[in-house]
Protein backbone atom coordinates (compact mmCIF):
# COMPACT_ATOMS: atom_id res chain seq x y z
CA UNK A 1 0.00 0.00 0.00
CA UNK A 2 2.76 2.43 0.75
CA UNK A 3 4.49 1.77 -2.38
CA UNK A 4 1.45 2.30 -4.44
CA UNK A 5 1.01 5.93 -2.26
CA UNK A 6 4.61 6.82 -3.24
CA UNK A 7 3.85 6.10 -6.81
CA UNK A 8 0.78 8.33 -6.88
CA UNK A 9 2.56 11.09 -4.95
CA UNK A 10 5.94 10.45 -7.84
CA UNK A 11 3.05 11.12 -10.49
CA UNK A 12 2.07 14.27 -9.04
CA UNK A 13 5.56 15.74 -10.11
CA UNK A 14 4.53 15.54 -13.79
CA UNK A 15 8.32 14.16 -14.31
CA UNK A 16 9.09 12.36 -16.94
CA UNK A 17 12.02 10.83 -15.17
CA UNK A 18 10.03 10.36 -12.17
CA UNK A 19 7.80 8.19 -14.39
CA UNK A 20 10.79 6.40 -15.76
CA UNK A 21 12.17 5.49 -12.44
CA UNK A 22 8.24 4.36 -11.25
CA UNK A 23 8.73 1.87 -14.59
CA UNK A 24 12.37 0.64 -13.63
CA UNK A 25 10.96 -0.05 -9.66
CA UNK A 26 8.53 -1.92 -10.89
CA UNK A 27 10.60 -3.98 -13.44
CA UNK A 28 13.06 -4.68 -10.55
CA UNK A 29 10.65 -5.21 -8.43
CA UNK A 30 8.83 -7.95 -10.80
CA UNK A 31 12.67 -9.64 -11.60
CA UNK A 32 13.48 -10.02 -8.02
CA UNK A 33 9.98 -11.35 -7.14
CA UNK A 34 10.41 -13.92 -9.54
CA UNK A 35 14.03 -15.46 -8.69
CA UNK A 36 12.85 -15.07 -5.22
CA UNK A 37 9.49 -17.14 -5.69
CA UNK A 38 11.36 -19.65 -8.02
CA UNK A 39 14.35 -20.38 -5.44
CA UNK A 40 11.82 -20.34 -2.37
CA UNK A 41 10.70 -24.09 -4.36
CA UNK A 42 7.40 -23.16 -2.85
CA UNK A 43 4.12 -23.36 -4.60
CA UNK A 44 1.92 -20.94 -2.16
CA UNK A 45 4.84 -18.21 -1.67
CA UNK A 46 5.29 -18.70 -5.79
CA UNK A 47 1.43 -18.20 -6.12
CA UNK A 48 1.16 -15.10 -3.90
CA UNK A 49 4.61 -12.80 -5.28
CA UNK A 50 2.61 -13.27 -8.47
CA UNK A 51 -0.72 -12.44 -7.58
CA UNK A 52 1.46 -9.18 -5.45
CA UNK A 53 2.94 -8.78 -8.62
CA UNK A 54 0.73 -8.70 -11.10
CA UNK A 55 -1.46 -6.13 -8.39
CA UNK A 56 1.60 -3.54 -7.91
CA UNK A 57 1.60 -3.99 -12.24
CA UNK A 58 -2.01 -3.36 -12.69
CA UNK A 59 -2.34 0.01 -10.13
CA UNK A 60 0.41 1.27 -11.45
CA UNK A 61 -0.53 1.12 -14.52
CA UNK A 62 -3.90 2.62 -13.91
CA UNK A 63 -2.21 5.69 -12.21
CA UNK A 64 0.35 6.34 -14.86
CA UNK A 65 -1.97 5.88 -17.23
CA UNK A 66 -4.87 8.30 -15.29
CA UNK A 67 -1.58 10.58 -14.58
CA UNK A 68 -0.38 11.12 -17.86
CA UNK A 69 -4.12 11.61 -19.44
CA UNK A 70 -5.10 14.42 -16.78
CA UNK A 71 -1.28 16.55 -17.48
CA UNK A 72 -0.99 18.62 -20.21
CA UNK A 73 2.80 18.13 -19.71
CA UNK A 74 3.16 14.84 -19.80
CA UNK A 75 0.98 14.43 -22.52
CA UNK A 76 2.90 16.91 -25.11
CA UNK A 77 5.78 14.52 -24.05
CA UNK A 78 3.91 11.64 -25.48
CA UNK A 79 2.44 13.07 -28.35
CA UNK A 80 6.07 14.51 -29.75
CA UNK A 81 7.48 11.06 -29.61
CA UNK A 82 6.42 10.24 -33.46
CA UNK A 83 7.50 13.72 -34.27
CA UNK A 84 11.17 12.91 -32.85
CA UNK A 85 11.51 9.84 -34.53
CA UNK A 86 10.43 10.91 -37.69
CA UNK A 87 13.47 13.73 -37.71
CA UNK A 88 16.07 11.72 -36.08
CA UNK A 89 15.67 9.34 -39.30
CA UNK A 90 15.71 12.14 -41.05
CA UNK A 91 18.44 13.56 -40.09
CA UNK A 92 17.54 16.37 -38.72
CA UNK A 93 18.92 17.74 -35.20
CA UNK A 94 18.92 20.82 -33.23
CA UNK A 95 16.19 23.33 -33.40
CA UNK A 96 14.52 20.64 -36.17
CA UNK A 97 13.42 18.67 -32.93
CA UNK A 98 10.49 18.85 -31.06
CA UNK A 99 10.80 21.61 -28.73
CA UNK A 100 9.98 19.65 -25.63
CA UNK A 101 12.53 17.21 -25.98
CA UNK A 102 15.33 19.69 -27.17
CA UNK A 103 16.43 20.12 -23.49
CA UNK A 104 16.53 16.33 -23.34
CA UNK A 105 18.83 14.90 -25.96
CA UNK A 106 21.51 14.20 -23.76
CA UNK A 107 19.07 11.22 -23.23
CA UNK A 108 17.56 10.68 -26.21
CA UNK A 109 20.96 10.25 -28.68
CA UNK A 110 22.47 7.66 -26.62
CA UNK A 111 19.81 5.15 -26.74
CA UNK A 112 19.60 6.06 -30.85
CA UNK A 113 22.58 5.26 -31.03
CA UNK A 114 21.96 1.68 -29.46
CA UNK A 115 19.30 1.32 -31.54
CA UNK A 116 21.09 2.46 -34.79
CA UNK A 117 23.69 -0.41 -33.36
CA UNK A 118 21.62 -3.17 -32.91
CA UNK A 119 20.00 -2.45 -36.19
CA UNK A 120 23.46 -3.16 -37.69
CA UNK A 121 23.69 -6.39 -35.85
CA UNK A 122 26.60 -4.87 -33.67
CA UNK A 123 25.75 -6.61 -30.73
CA UNK A 124 29.19 -6.15 -29.06
CA UNK A 125 28.35 -2.41 -27.58
CA UNK A 126 25.20 -3.76 -26.28
CA UNK A 127 26.39 -5.93 -24.66
CA UNK A 128 29.48 -4.50 -23.00
CA UNK A 129 29.03 -0.64 -23.72
CA UNK A 130 31.02 1.64 -25.65
CA UNK A 131 33.81 2.70 -22.43
CA UNK A 132 33.47 4.98 -19.30
CA UNK A 133 32.76 8.49 -20.90
CA UNK A 134 32.05 7.67 -24.55
CA UNK A 135 28.51 9.42 -23.41
CA UNK A 136 29.33 12.67 -23.36
CA UNK A 137 31.34 11.61 -26.60
CA UNK A 138 28.70 10.48 -28.59
CA UNK A 139 26.21 13.76 -27.75
CA UNK A 140 29.13 15.81 -28.74
CA UNK A 141 29.06 13.72 -31.97
CA UNK A 142 25.50 14.30 -32.67
CA UNK A 143 26.08 18.31 -31.89
CA UNK A 144 25.53 19.17 -28.49
CA UNK A 145 27.31 22.25 -27.49
CA UNK A 146 27.14 24.35 -24.62
CA UNK A 147 24.96 22.51 -22.38
CA UNK A 148 24.76 19.58 -20.18
CA UNK A 149 26.40 16.24 -22.66
CA UNK A 150 26.44 13.72 -20.11
CA UNK A 151 23.26 11.95 -19.74
CA UNK A 152 20.94 13.07 -16.74
CA UNK A 153 19.46 9.42 -16.95
CA UNK A 154 22.01 7.12 -14.73
CA UNK A 155 19.87 3.88 -16.91
CA UNK A 156 20.68 5.83 -20.50
CA UNK A 157 24.14 6.31 -19.28
CA UNK A 158 24.92 2.85 -17.89
CA UNK A 159 23.79 1.27 -20.82
CA UNK A 160 25.60 2.97 -23.53
CA UNK A 161 28.83 3.09 -21.43
CA UNK A 162 28.85 -0.61 -19.35
CA UNK A 163 25.85 -2.43 -21.58
CA UNK A 164 23.61 -4.68 -20.59
CA UNK A 165 25.93 -6.57 -18.58
CA UNK A 166 27.41 -3.65 -17.15
CA UNK A 167 23.71 -2.61 -16.15
CA UNK A 168 23.05 -5.94 -14.49
CA UNK A 169 26.36 -5.32 -12.68
CA UNK A 170 25.52 -1.89 -11.50
CA UNK A 171 22.35 -3.40 -9.67
CA UNK A 172 24.15 -6.34 -8.40
CA UNK A 173 26.27 -3.77 -6.65
CA UNK A 174 23.76 -2.41 -4.40
CA UNK A 175 20.92 -5.16 -3.79
CA UNK A 176 23.51 -7.69 -2.76
CA UNK A 177 25.16 -5.64 -0.14
CA UNK A 178 21.74 -4.64 1.62
CA UNK A 179 20.51 -8.55 0.93
CA UNK A 180 24.05 -9.73 2.99
CA UNK A 181 23.26 -7.23 5.84
CA UNK A 182 20.12 -8.12 6.39
CA UNK A 183 20.31 -11.99 6.25
CA UNK A 184 20.17 -12.20 9.66
CA UNK A 185 16.79 -10.41 10.16
CA UNK A 186 13.33 -11.99 9.69
CA UNK A 187 12.43 -13.03 6.01
CA UNK A 188 9.44 -9.94 6.19
CA UNK A 189 12.27 -7.58 7.23
CA UNK A 190 14.85 -8.97 5.17
CA UNK A 191 12.21 -8.26 2.00
CA UNK A 192 11.47 -5.08 3.17
CA UNK A 193 14.98 -3.81 3.13
CA UNK A 194 15.30 -5.02 -0.29
CA UNK A 195 12.29 -3.52 -1.62
CA UNK A 196 13.45 -0.06 0.25
CA UNK A 197 16.82 -0.74 -1.93
CA UNK A 198 14.77 -1.69 -5.35
CA UNK A 199 12.58 1.35 -4.82
CA UNK A 200 15.57 4.10 -4.20
CA UNK A 201 17.27 1.84 -7.60
CA UNK A 202 14.37 2.65 -9.82
CA UNK A 203 14.53 5.94 -9.14
CA UNK A 204 18.36 6.62 -9.26
CA UNK A 205 17.82 4.92 -12.92
CA UNK A 206 15.47 7.50 -13.89
CA UNK A 207 17.68 10.08 -12.65
CA UNK A 208 20.73 10.27 -11.72
CA UNK A 209 21.84 11.38 -7.86
CA UNK A 210 23.30 9.96 -4.75
CA UNK A 211 20.01 8.68 -2.99
CA UNK A 212 21.20 4.79 -3.51
CA UNK A 213 25.39 5.57 -2.20
CA UNK A 214 23.70 6.90 0.98
CA UNK A 215 20.73 4.16 1.12
CA UNK A 216 23.82 0.98 0.79
CA UNK A 217 25.56 3.32 3.47
CA UNK A 218 23.33 4.13 6.01
CA UNK A 219 22.18 0.06 5.71
CA UNK A 220 26.06 -1.01 6.03
CA UNK A 221 26.88 1.59 8.92
CA UNK A 222 23.50 0.35 10.70
CA UNK A 223 23.73 -3.50 10.51
CA UNK A 224 27.63 -3.38 11.24
CA UNK A 225 26.95 -1.35 14.58
CA UNK A 226 23.96 -3.67 15.35
CA UNK A 227 26.34 -6.75 14.42
CA UNK A 228 28.99 -5.49 16.65
CA UNK A 229 26.50 -5.04 19.64
CA UNK A 230 25.40 -8.22 19.16
CA UNK A 231 28.65 -9.64 19.21
CA UNK A 232 29.86 -7.89 22.49
CA UNK A 233 26.34 -8.85 23.98
CA UNK A 234 27.63 -12.53 23.41
CA UNK A 235 31.46 -12.16 24.78
CA UNK A 236 29.76 -10.40 27.41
Amino acid sequence: SWVVLIIALALLTQSLSGLIGITCFIGLYAFYSAGSAIASGRIIRTVRLCVEVALLTTVTAGLLYVGISRSDRLTMFFNSVTPLWVAMESGLSGGDLPPMFQPHMNNVYPLYDLYYKLRNFDFLPIMIGSGLGSASTINSAYGLVGQTINPTSQLVRTLFESGTIGTGLFILAFTSPVKMVTKRLPKRKQRQFSLFALLVLGCVLGHRSAAIFIYLGLCIAVFRVMSSGSVQSMND
